[in-house]
Protein backbone atom coordinates (compact mmCIF):
# COMPACT_ATOMS: atom_id res chain seq x y z
CA UNK A 1 0.00 0.00 0.00
CA UNK A 2 1.36 3.39 -0.92
CA UNK A 3 1.45 6.13 1.75
CA UNK A 4 -1.02 8.34 -0.10
CA UNK A 5 -3.69 5.62 -0.43
CA UNK A 6 -4.92 5.42 3.17
CA UNK A 7 -8.64 5.33 3.58
CA UNK A 8 -10.42 7.77 5.86
CA UNK A 9 -12.34 4.94 7.48
CA UNK A 10 -9.16 3.64 9.14
CA UNK A 11 -8.82 6.94 11.04
CA UNK A 12 -5.11 7.01 10.12
CA UNK A 13 -4.28 3.97 12.24
CA UNK A 14 -6.27 4.93 15.34
CA UNK A 15 -7.15 2.07 17.66
CA UNK A 16 -10.75 1.07 18.30
CA UNK A 17 -10.52 2.55 21.82
CA UNK A 18 -9.65 5.98 20.38
CA UNK A 19 -12.49 5.76 17.87
CA UNK A 20 -14.98 4.80 20.60
CA UNK A 21 -13.74 7.60 22.87
CA UNK A 22 -14.20 10.13 20.09
CA UNK A 23 -17.78 8.98 19.54
CA UNK A 24 -18.59 9.10 23.25
CA UNK A 25 -17.21 12.63 23.46
CA UNK A 26 -19.41 13.71 20.56
CA UNK A 27 -22.46 12.17 22.21
CA UNK A 28 -21.64 13.83 25.54
CA UNK A 29 -21.09 17.20 23.90
CA UNK A 30 -24.33 16.74 21.98
CA UNK A 31 -26.19 16.08 25.24
CA UNK A 32 -24.62 19.20 26.78
CA UNK A 33 -25.71 21.25 23.76
CA UNK A 34 -29.25 19.90 24.03
CA UNK A 35 -29.44 20.91 27.71
CA UNK A 36 -27.94 24.33 26.97
CA UNK A 37 -30.38 24.78 24.09
CA UNK A 38 -33.37 24.04 26.32
CA UNK A 39 -32.10 26.54 28.90
CA UNK A 40 -31.57 29.18 26.21
CA UNK A 41 -35.04 28.53 24.84
CA UNK A 42 -36.62 28.83 28.31
CA UNK A 43 -34.79 32.06 29.15
CA UNK A 44 -35.68 33.43 25.71
CA UNK A 45 -39.36 32.84 26.44
CA UNK A 46 -39.05 34.63 29.78
CA UNK A 47 -37.22 37.60 28.24
CA UNK A 48 -39.91 38.13 25.60
CA UNK A 49 -42.25 39.14 28.43
CA UNK A 50 -40.08 42.24 29.11
CA UNK A 51 -41.46 45.01 26.89
CA UNK A 52 -39.34 47.58 25.09
CA UNK A 53 -36.24 45.48 24.51
CA UNK A 54 -34.70 43.70 21.56
CA UNK A 55 -35.95 40.43 23.00
CA UNK A 56 -39.14 40.81 20.95
CA UNK A 57 -37.39 39.10 18.03
CA UNK A 58 -36.49 36.20 20.32
CA UNK A 59 -32.72 35.72 19.89
CA UNK A 60 -32.64 33.28 22.80
CA UNK A 61 -35.38 31.18 21.28
CA UNK A 62 -33.71 31.01 17.86
CA UNK A 63 -30.30 30.20 19.32
CA UNK A 64 -31.86 27.66 21.66
CA UNK A 65 -33.64 25.84 18.84
CA UNK A 66 -30.46 25.81 16.76
CA UNK A 67 -28.41 24.53 19.73
CA UNK A 68 -30.94 21.73 20.29
CA UNK A 69 -30.75 20.69 16.63
CA UNK A 70 -26.94 20.76 16.79
CA UNK A 71 -26.95 18.67 19.95
CA UNK A 72 -29.30 16.12 18.38
CA UNK A 73 -26.98 15.88 15.38
CA UNK A 74 -24.01 15.37 17.72
CA UNK A 75 -25.81 12.72 19.74
CA UNK A 76 -26.71 10.84 16.56
CA UNK A 77 -23.22 11.05 15.04
CA UNK A 78 -21.85 7.93 16.69
CA UNK A 79 -21.05 5.97 13.52
CA UNK A 80 -22.07 8.12 10.57
CA UNK A 81 -19.28 10.17 8.96
CA UNK A 82 -21.72 12.56 7.29
CA UNK A 83 -23.32 13.39 10.65
CA UNK A 84 -19.87 14.03 12.16
CA UNK A 85 -19.14 16.63 9.48
CA UNK A 86 -22.64 18.12 9.83
CA UNK A 87 -22.14 18.28 13.60
CA UNK A 88 -18.85 20.16 13.21
CA UNK A 89 -20.39 22.67 10.77
CA UNK A 90 -23.51 23.17 12.91
CA UNK A 91 -21.35 23.65 16.02
CA UNK A 92 -19.46 26.49 14.34
CA UNK A 93 -22.70 28.11 13.15
CA UNK A 94 -24.23 27.72 16.62
CA UNK A 95 -21.19 29.34 18.23
CA UNK A 96 -21.47 32.34 15.89
CA UNK A 97 -25.22 32.61 16.51
CA UNK A 98 -24.76 32.47 20.28
CA UNK A 99 -22.09 35.18 20.06
CA UNK A 100 -24.52 37.39 18.16
CA UNK A 101 -27.23 36.58 20.72
CA UNK A 102 -24.86 37.63 23.50
CA UNK A 103 -24.15 40.95 21.76
CA UNK A 104 -27.87 41.65 21.24
CA UNK A 105 -28.62 40.75 24.85
CA UNK A 106 -25.80 42.92 26.21
CA UNK A 107 -26.87 45.88 24.04
CA UNK A 108 -30.49 45.45 25.07
CA UNK A 109 -29.61 45.25 28.75
CA UNK A 110 -27.56 48.45 28.38
CA UNK A 111 -30.35 50.40 26.68
CA UNK A 112 -33.26 48.98 28.66
CA UNK A 113 -35.77 51.64 29.67
CA UNK A 114 -36.60 49.71 32.84
CA UNK A 115 -33.37 50.86 34.42
CA UNK A 116 -33.49 54.47 33.21
CA UNK A 117 -35.06 57.14 35.35
CA UNK A 118 -37.78 59.11 33.60
CA UNK A 119 -37.92 62.84 34.15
Amino acid sequence: MQPGNRQFSSYCGASSHERLWGASVRVSMGAAQIITGFLEFAFGLVLIAIPGNYFDIGPGIWCGVFAILTGLCGAASRKNKCLVIAYMVLSIITAVMCGCCFIVTAFSARTSHYYMVSL
